[in-house]
């Protein structure tokens, strides 16, 4: 049997929950034909999508319901919001609907401006993905046809100018953006662009199929206690694989090396999660017990704390170290 000591040693990260977070549901309680389809984060706001292509934002800190913003003009009640994406430096939001038309929303705080939402792009196909430049309000649409869009928003006004800016092979999957390069993932490949030299570059040369993500994120060493060290001024790309696996490339599209994940998933134990206010763990997550997974790739990609990446297969969480090639949490969650 291990001792604490030891148990303590292995935790070197832990998922948490705040319980209050059902306080985000209270304007939609009593209105049971309203549902947040969609969900993101900017500095000071939570930006939740409807079912009726309405935008719900709350104080970030307060959890309090601030504005209640219509992304359209039109009166459709059946429209759903499917991606929200907000900007993290500024009161902007931009939101994709059902029938492919893309706003930005506005929010002037401290005035008695009211918010208001101005249509930038409207699609015959749908919208797969939104993400905003890093530095400035630069908005990257991806569609199910391949084709990429960039529209530069006026922040004084929300004035648009909407530009295509390219058509890759099939449906764009992912799109991330750091500094000064866009990543794309589409069905059967990544493809980098960087906006200074404005050109293009396949990762790699062997294609795929499926739904596989891609993030960037800044390259990073480790020293001897394990502390990461972020190189300045160098990003690498990490690209979903079949089997558990993920391709390190640099901004050059040349795959460095191929990470396998599926002997750590194998022996990675549950994680539990606990309750910042209780500081009890949940249950339902069988700490301790090591699960085979529900499926053998990752999807999607995200980055946290910008050198872990995070991926959601099917009804589990997995959050894995691009660098030691170790799943450092894997744990359950409800999807209901």
């Amino acid at each position: 049997m291990e001792s604490s000591t030891n148990q303590n040693r292995d935790e070197k990260y832990i998922l948490a929950k705040p319980t209050q977070l059902g306080d985000l549901f209270i304007p939609i309680q009593l209105n049971k034909s309203v549902q947040f389809t969609v969900i993101d984060v900017s500095k000071d706001f939570i930006w939740c999508g409807s079912n009726r292509a309405s935008l719900y934002v709350f104080d970030r800190y307060m959890l309090k319901h601030v504005y209640l913003i219509p992304t359209t003009s039109n009166s459709v009640k059946d429209c759903a919001l499917t991606h929200v994406a907000a900007y993290k430096s500024q009161q902007l939001c931009a939101s994709a609907n059902s029938r492919g038309e893309v706003a930005v929303s506005r929010i002037q705080s401290g005035t008695s401006v009211k918010p208001e939402s101005v249509e930038v792009l409207s699609l015959s196909n749908s919208v797969t993905q939104l993400v905003w430049h890093t530095d400035s309000p630069k908005l990257y649409i991806g569609d199910d046809t391949g084709v990429i869009h960039v529209c530069s928003i006026l922040t004084s006004k929300v004035i648009p100018r909407t530009v295509k800016l390219c058509t890759l092979d099939s449906c764009i999957v992912q799109l991330h953006f750091r500094d000064t390069v866009l990543l794309a993932s589409t069905l059967t490949k990544c493809v980098l662009y960087c906006t200074e030299r404005k050109t293009f570059s396949d990762v790699g040369t062997k294609p795929r199929q499926g739904l596989y993500g891609a993030v960037l994120l800044p390259v990073v060493s480790k020293s001897e206690d394990c502390v990461p060290n972020f190189i300045s001024g160098r990003l690498e790309c990490c690209c979903a694989r079949p089997g558990f696996r993920l391709w390190r490339a640099n901004t050059e599209g040349k795959v460095l090396t191929t990470l396998n994940f599926k002997r750590s998933m194998a022996e990675c134990r549950q994680s539990s999660i606990v309750d910042w206010q209780s500081n009890e763990s949940n249950p339902t997550s069988a700490p301790g017990v090591t699960q085979k997974p529900a499926a053998n790739s990752f999807t999607y990609l995200y980055t946290t704390r910008d050198n872990l990446l995070l991926s959601i297969v099917n009804n589990s969480l997995y959050i894995v170290d691009p660098v030691t090639s170790r799943v450092v949490i894997s744990t359950q969650i409800d999807t209901g």
